[in-house]
């Protein structure tokens, strides 16, 4: 007899489609990946500690996490393998200089498009 949450949830592979992860045609799960990407995508959260996207960090306390943080990088490197690395905010030493630049031109541009022919 089944439970009532496989009932409720396919499996793996229900659904043929185009991998959102690599773009090949075959067995897809819910969100559109392959069984590689999924993994791949896995790994990521874990790297990024995004413990709530993370179904291997169901259950597991803080410090399994971080063990299982480690051994990821260990494995298969820092870098993301699926998703894309968030951007830094800009804080560099030439930050004040562009903005005083951008305000300059935006002052010699005038309007530039607002409201323009009003």
């Amino acid at each position: 007899m089944t439970s009532i949450i496989e009932q409720m949830e396919p499996g793996f592979g229900c659904w043929e489609g185009e991998c959102a992860g690599c773009a090949v045609f075959g067995p897809v799960n819910d969100i559109g990946l392959c069984a590689g990407c999924e993994q791949k995508l896995e790994r990521d959260f874990i790297r990024n500690r995004d413990w709530a996207y993370s179904a291997a960090a169901f259950g597991p306390n803080e410090k399994q996490c971080e063990d299982m943080c480690r051994q990821v990088v260990k494995e298969f490197g820092e870098s993301f393998e699926l998703i894309a690395p968030s951007q830094a905010k800009d804080n560099g030493p030439n930050r004040k200089r562009r903005k005083r630049k951008q305000k300059k031109r935006n002052k010699a541009g005038g309007n530039s498009g607002h409201n323009a022919g009003n």
